[in-house]
């Protein structure tokens, strides 16, 4: 099996089996909870469009509320956002741009300074399973889609070693709805009290991110990201 496709499937898998299990039990309740995670997003980007320009990593917080609807099954609304990352970095001739083409000699080395940042909100359905009554550990996976809004700047400081007195900077910004997947354990420290340690997997690869500067794109410039891999901890309260 392709290693990409395992956490889909391993999620997809504990979702059905919990929502099996909730309904022979039969245990409707209504059990509300709100949490927060601190989560970092790996996001890698297509060659000659962003990847050596963007910052890989993001620091993120992630703010949610749900319910669980049985012991095995809920619902999670909640809403994610990056810190603003900015890099500086240096490209030479015949590097790639972010509209595939290369730097020419007569630009090179050009400097840039770029920044990054996702945000957006988020609706889930969640699974959970716990392997014994007695021991208060569970298997959490869910399923969802995101509102993304993707904002990338790319500011030019420098072309051929001569410092720019006013700086082109273009700004890509794209909204769009994304699917997530995500996977992780969560443990009860007290009777309302929890911490949890996720892993997700979200479709950003969808996100193909065209300027939004209202400026002249002659060269066709975009913003291409691979999917992102989020890991996350935290904590939540589930109110009794």
């Amino acid at each position: 099996m392709n290693r990409k496709m395992l956490l889909p499937v391993l999620v997809a898998a504990s979702i059905a089996n919990s929502s099996a299990t909730a309904w022979d039990a039969g245990s409707w309740c209504f059990n509300p909870y709100v949490g927060m995670d601190a989560q970092i997003r790996h996001m890698d980007f297509k060659r000659g469009w962003g990847n050596n320009l963007f910052n890989h990593n993001l620091a993120q917080g992630n703010l949610y509320v749900g319910t669980k609807f049985c012991p095995n099954v809920g619902v999670e609304l909640g809403y994610e956002a990056s810190i603003t990352r900015a890099r500086t970095v240096t490209l030479t001739t015949g590097e790639l741009l972010s509209a595939g083409a290369p730097i020419p000699a007569i630009l090179s080395p050009a400097v840039f300074r770029t920044r990054a940042r996702l945000r957006g909100p988020h609706a889930d359905l969640v699974g959970f399973y716990r392997f014994c009554d007695d021991y208060p550990l569970e298997v959490i996976g869910s399923i969802g889609v995101s509102l993304l809004k993707a904002t990338f700047e790319r500011r030019v400081l420098k072309l051929h070693d001569m410092p720019l007195k006013s700086s082109v900077v273009r700004t890509f910004s794209r909204h769009k709805v994304v699917l997530r997947l995500m996977g992780g354990l969560q443990y009860m420290l007290g009777d309302n009290l929890g911490a949890r340690a996720t892993i997700g997997w979200v479709n950003t690869h969808k996100l193909v991110i065209p300027p939004s500067d209202g400026l002249p794109n002659p060269t066709f410039a975009k913003i291409k990201p691979k999917n992102s891999t989020i890991a996350g901890l935290g904590l939540f309260w589930i109110f009794n």
